[in-house]
């Protein structure tokens, strides 16, 4: 996921990628999924831990809990869960 906080200073860009890169089709609709924008410093963090949790699953359920990027995700899950 990608988080723009300040909802007046990103819009510009939103419109832009809506209006312009969209239908010249350089980028995709899904790709706009990807894209939150919001002024909620709260919702960044409920997302970004949502998103932490579905991607150690995912990882765990293809059996790649010996991989790098396993170990950093549940690392720094546990720093945040220690308050870090």
């Amino acid at each position: 996921p990608i988080f723009l906080y300040g909802t007046e200073f990103w819009e510009p860009m939103m419109t832009f990628l809506k209006k312009s890169l969209l239908p010249a089709k350089v980028i995709n609709p899904e790709d706009l999924d990807l894209i939150t924008l919001t002024d909620d410093l709260e919702l960044i963090v409920a997302k970004t831990e949502e998103s932490l949790t579905n991607k150690i699953a995912e990882l765990e359920a293809e059996g790649l809990t010996d991989t790098h990027i396993y170990q950093v995700l549940t690392e720094f899950r546990q720093m945040q869960a220690m308050g870090c």
